[in-house]
């Protein structure tokens, strides 16, 4: 048993391909987010992103579903308070995040 994601690729190339691009994306969003250190002064919401990173995985293969739809849920609960709790283009990249979260997990 693996604990990667395939992505459909053996029955559905395309869809495989289609799935690879959005987790590069998303990767790519992820790392712009990280850029602005957003959790430099909140240590619960640094730990929520290492965990969402985690469950990202570096490549393809290494995505965690079940572990990014959990992480993802704390990221989206801080991007509800992301106005409050950060600047305000380090809070609009939260709430990016948490909104492409939401279509990447479907």
């Amino acid at each position: 048993m693996t604990a990667g994601f395939t992505g459909g690729r053996a029955r559905w190339p395309k869809r495989g391909m289609r799935l690879r691009a959005a987790w590069a994306a998303h990767s790519e969003q992820l790392a712009g987010l990280e850029i602005l250190e957003p959790a430099r002064n909140s240590p619960a919401l640094a730990h929520a992103i290492k965990f969402y990173r985690a469950a990202l995985g570096s490549e393809y293969e290494l995505l965690q579903v079940i572990a990014l739809g959990v992480h993802g849920e704390r990221l989206s609960a801080y991007a509800a308070r992301a106005d409050v709790l950060l600047l305000e283009g380090v809070a609009a990249e939260l709430v990016g995040i948490a909104v492409a979260h939401g279509l990447f997990i479907r």
